[in-house]
């Protein structure tokens, strides 16, 4: 298990990662109160599909 702070918008939020199996990596954590979670092949990829997850959910955009 790791975790990594992920900024989205202005808010730090911390993120955990775990290696669920030899090809599945989870983030977790929460932003604003609701809980997200994303599963890619690579840790990296997990968190950056949560980043994406959360400003989605709240309507922020990157760039």
């Amino acid at each position: 298990m790791a975790e990594f702070i992920v900024r989205v918008g202005d808010e730090p939020c911390l993120v955990t990662t775990n290696k669920r199996s030899k090809t599945a990596w989870v983030a977790s954590g929460e932003y604003m109160g609701k809980r997200h979670s994303s599963e890619h092949r690579t840790e990296g990829a997990a968190v950056k599909q949560w980043r994406e997850s959360a400003q989605r959910d709240q309507g922020i955009q990157s760039f």
